[in-house]
Order: C-alpha cells, then sequence, then structure tokens
C-alpha cells in the first residue's frame, strides 16, 4: 500500500470551495451585522426571510443573555445542548462581549456554560 502525503489533484478543488465558502460567511456576517447592530433593513433580499428568521432568534438570544446574566447562559447552553436548536453560536460570543464590557464575569461564565454543556448532554444521552 503506497500513501501519498503531497497535494493530490483535489487540492485546487478544495481550496476554491474552502475560499468561497469563507467569501459567502464573511458577506452573510457583513449584513447580519448590519441588521443587529446598525439597525438596517433587508430590502427585497431574496434571502430576507431566512435572515430575519436568524435575526429574530439572534435577537431573543442576545436579549436573554443580557437581561439573564449567568442563568440566561446556562438556561441556554443547556437547551442547547440537549439538542433544543438554539445556536451556541449566537449565546457564547455575545456573553464574551459582555465580559469584555465587564458586565460579566469571565471565570464565572465559562463555568456556566461548561456545565450547563455538559448537563445537558447527560439529559440526552
Amino acid at each position: 500500500m503506497r500513501f501519498s502525503f503531497g497535494p493530490n489533484k483535489k487540492s485546487p478543488k478544495l481550496l476554491a470551495i474552502a475560499i468561497i465558502a469563507a467569501i459567502v460567511v464573511i458577506i452573510f456576517l457583513e449584513i447580519l451585522e448590519a441588521v443587529v447592530i446598525e439597525g438596517q433593513g433587508f430590502g427585497s433580499s431574496p434571502f430576507s426571510a431566512l435572515l430575519n428568521a436568524v435575526v429574530l432568534i439572534t435577537r431573543n438570544v442576545t436579549s436573554a443573555v443580557k437581561s439573564l446574566g449567568y442563568f440566561g447562559i446556562f438556561l441556554l447552553m443547556f437547551l442547547e445542548s440537549s439538542s433544543i436548536p438554539i445556536p451556541s453560536e449566537v449565546i457564547l460570543p455575545f456573553a464574551g462581549y459582555l465580559v469584555s464590557l465587564g458586565i460579566l464575569n469571565f471565570w464565572l461564565t465559562m463555568l456556566a456554560a461548561t456545565i450547563a454543556g455538559v448537563a445537558g448532554s447527560l439529559v440526552d444521552y
């Protein structure tokens, strides 16, 4: 059996796909930032229904984390770990933002998220 660790014929295709995916993600995040942070509208884009749903989830999660603090992080991470579709990609970055502002403590936030992740996984198990 011969193993080859060098570049193969699929490498340029995979690199092109990765670059295109990165560009799409960057554009999506720019649109999301314009809507969530700056309060701009979508207009009549073909993806406006999907973007409205993402913005609605993002606003609800961020308001829960901001108003409930550590308990909100625990609750949302617990639900996310027990297979309820709440994106931790929204919970933890916003919690980190609140930590950077000094509103939340880093170690308590980390502890709440970790315990909630483990407890939610045990419930799901």
